[in-house]
């Protein structure tokens, strides 16, 4: 019984070290950075029927972040994380002023599936490109989802619901925000 436990678990540690060795290091060491950032940008550019081409930026500066779309200048959007609490800062539409609210539910963005990735879900397919293995898509909800890193951050270039988007990830610890002056 002992010599069954003794392999079992010989069986398991191989089994942990194989799965930790098929994940490339270049592809563990960007998203240990990105995981571990809270100074960067991301900004995602898609084309859809409905919308036509547009192109949303975030940024996260410490507790700030900012979220601008480019095809609609006065939904951009500042968030203030501070002592528990959730700001949101918006433009008004008419009379263009910010407006800050305090949020009690979670946020959710579409930036998300950056930060809930795991380096042995892709597989190596080229030069510094990682693609999302297809036993994969389906947990992602996506049709693909490539890789590719550079020496700024990584270019990810998803498709998902007839919808290719790219989602560039850069400026690593290079952005400042200040929160906009709100009326009173």
């Amino acid at each position: 019984m002992k010599r069954k436990i003794t392999l079992l678990g010989l069986l398991v540690l191989s089994l942990m070290t194989m799965v930790g060795c098929s994940a490339s290091a270049e592809l563990v060491a960007f998203i240990d950075q990105f995981t571990s950032s809270t100074n960067h940008q991301m900004v995602l550019s898609m084309y859809s029927a409905e919308d036509g081409f547009v192109t949303l930026t975030y940024q996260v500066d410490g507790n700030k972040s900012f979220t601008g779309n480019s095809s609609d200048p006065t939904a951009d959007t500042f968030t203030y994380y501070n002592n528990g609490t959730t700001y949101i800062y918006t433009q008004d539409e008419e009379s263009a002023t910010w407006i800050k609210e305090s949020v009690t539910e979670e946020l959710n963005s579409i930036f998300d599936i950056a930060s809930e990735m795991v380096a042995i879900d892709f597989q190596k397919t080229g030069d510094d490109e990682f693609t999302l293995k297809s036993s994969h898509l389906s947990e992602y909800e996506m049709e693909s989802f490539v890789i590719v890193l550079n020496d700024d951050g990584a270019v990810f270039t998803i498709v998902a619901d007839g919808i290719e988007m790219t989602i560039t990830i850069s400026e690593f610890g290079n952005i400042s925000l200040t929160l906009p002056a709100v009326a009173e």
